[in-house]
């Protein structure tokens, strides 16, 4: 899994690698990105990767990826739970809560 942002010609990524999914397992991936560039990865309401470098979000705003593979237009995006951005990162703790109640809505059995 990687969480790829682009901002002012800069790309940042954070990779998942030795997370253990399957085919038609589910699982909640959440990126966030701080005002300040740096990007988080969670898994199931666990952080997991952390990438640094991106310039500052200006005005120009950012794009974001998430995905299976390292080029976009090879992602698989099939079976997405949500996808969105939020205007400002969630804490770690807020991450791990939002993960929770996604879990339990959907009655996935995923997160701890």
């Amino acid at each position: 899994m990687r969480f790829l942002c682009v901002a002012a010609g800069t790309s940042v990524f954070a990779d998942l690698t030795a997370f253990p999914i399957v085919i038609d397992d589910y699982a909640i991936f959440i990126g966030t990105v701080t005002a300040g560039g740096v990007i988080k990865l969670f898994a199931n309401g666990i952080l997991h990767e952390t990438g640094i470098g991106l310039p500052a979000i200006a005005g120009g705003g950012m794009t974001a990826y998430i995905g299976a593979e390292d080029t976009p237009a090879y992602w698989d995006v099939s079976k997405p739970l949500l996808v969105g951005l939020i205007d400002g990162a969630f804490t770690d703790k807020q991450v791990l809560a939002y993960s929770r109640f996604l879990d339990k809505v959907f009655n996935l059995g995923v997160v701890k």
